[in-house]
């Protein structure tokens, strides 16, 4: 084989293998069925912009004061059980609430209990000043989505204005919680060992969510995802740590929203278990815990970031924003901290169409086990340089040629180490920063110079 024919061959291997790299790591189609094309629903309250929710408020603790708390965390709304009194304290604040086991019982896991869901009309339906819809159910598996489209469809025509709210589960869920088995034929677990395709919970992931949306004609994705953990190293000590496929679950997510038209919802963990527990969830008390997560789900265009928990839920009590007391926690200050940041660009935000995120020097980036992230198109990509691990996600205006990014530092946060880079973007004029809840213009050749301290991140608009 003479020199030029051997390169020949191996530059078709390449791109061969690139192609199928790049089809075996999507989601969309993995499942038999179309994907729905979601249906843009006309909402009781605005959904063009960036949305911060909170998950769980303690029935117990209801007053004014109380409420008056939750509007000024810079919460929007509240997916939580409810009183009539609850509600009305709602509706004078300006909080939305998805609510619990109001109009019907909330579900869990398998659909049993659809009946009184498919009971409701546009007679016996209980609306709210302060109703946004309902929480249908927590975490169903893939053999309820029939039923839940079903659902879907009946409330849509029913509540006209209000959602029908259903969240999945993270990546981390197992084979019985999802309700389906790994289906990864051999040849691919050979040629592509070590990667994302080999793993079975990523392909079971991919699949669940292609059930979905071929499934449930919802205009959003809903998931909880908890990555900020404990470990013990090496040498025995408790050390921070990031769950490793936290930004391919995000990724496989943000895929399925663009391909379907469909909003992304995340509920980040802003509470963890015990605290110095080992292992398990940490305590997420920080205003960097709690922007990391954020501005990691805006880079795959999260439309609404839901705090868990608000008050009272599945972690220990007195890490959550209000504890058994009815006190606000350091978790409280860091999460109103970080929602007045992300309210000063809301508006904006919203009126950009996610294109994608991939990494920068992904060798030393947390929360990135797996390497592959649904290829971004060049076109939407910015010029960077930089030495540190990046989170990049770009956007598209929806109604001008303007583009804006999401940076976030991927360090692991015990590293506590900063993130540096410059940025250029050809063609453009104008720069703005929107960092800390500050606005920093750069009128000049489309380049500027970013600092982004651990856990930060920052949105760009490049016009």
């Amino acid at each position: 084989m003479t020199k030029e024919l051997f390169f020949k061959l191996f530059k078709v291997f390449s791109a061969l293998a690139l192609t199928l790299t790049t089809a075996l790591g999507t989601t969309v189609g993995i499942t038999p069925g179309k994907p729905i094309k979601a249906t843009k629903q006309a909402y009781s309250y605005d959904n063009e912009r960036l949305l911060i929710g909170g998950y769980n408020f303690d029935l117990n603790l209801v007053s004014d004061q109380q409420v008056a708390f939750v509007k000024e965390a810079g919460i929007d709304f509240l997916v939580t059980n409810v009183t009539d009194e609850f509600l009305d304290l709602c509706a004078e604040k300006g909080i939305g609430v998805i609510a619990k086991n109001y109009n019907a019982p909330a579900m869990y896991g398998h659909v049993s209990n659809a009946e009184p869901w498919f009971a409701l009309n546009t007679q016996n339906y209980k609306d709210h000043p302060a109703l946004w819809g309902d929480d249908l159910i927590d975490e169903p598996d893939s053999p309820s989505f029939d039923t839940l489209g079903a659902v879907c469809k009946h409330y849509y025509e029913t509540a006209k204005g209000k959602i029908p709210y259903i969240n999945l589960f993270p990546l981390y869920a197992n084979a019985e919680q999802l309700g389906n088995e790994e289906s990864i034929p051999l040849w691919k677990k050979i040629f592509f060992y070590n990667t994302d395709f080999s793993s079975p919970g990523v392909d079971r992931y991919k699949r669940h969510v292609s059930d979905y949306i071929n499934k449930i004609d919802t205009d959003y994705i809903s998931v909880d995802i908890y990555p900020l953990h404990l470990k013990r190293n090496d040498v025995g000590d408790i050390e921070k740590a990031t769950y490793g496929l936290w930004l391919r679950n995000l990724d496989v997510l943000a895929e399925a929203c663009r391909a379907t038209d469909r909003d992304l919802w995340v509920i980040t963990q802003a509470a963890g278990n015990t605290a110095g527990q080992e292992p398990g969830m940490r305590y997420a008390d920080s205003p960097a815990d709690i922007r990391w997560q954020a501005y990691a789900g805006l880079a795959f265009g999260a439309k609404a970031i839901i705090h868990a928990c608000y008050a009272g839920g599945w972690w220990d009590r007195e890490s959550h924003l209000i504890d058994a007391g009815g006190n606000r926690t350091a978790t409280y200050y860091a999460v109103k901290k970080v929602d007045e940041e992300l309210k000063s660009f809301a508006k904006i935000y919203g009126s950009y169409d996610n294109k994608g995120a991939y990494l920068l020097n992904d060798a030393f980036a947390a929360g990135a086990q797996y390497k592959y992230l649904t290829p971004v198109p060049d076109s939407f990509k910015p010029q960077i340089k930089s030495a540190d691990p990046l989170l990049v996600g770009c956007f598209d205006a929806k109604d001008s040629g303007s583009k804006a990014f999401v940076f976030v530092n991927m360090h692991e946060t015990r590293t506590n180490l900063p993130a540096n880079f410059t940025l250029k973007v050809p063609g453009v004029t104008k720069i703005t920063l929107y960092q800390g809840g500050k606005v920093t213009t750069f009128l000049n050749d489309g380049s500027c110079a970013v600092s982004l301290s651990n856990g930060e991140g920052v949105f760009i608009t490049a016009k």
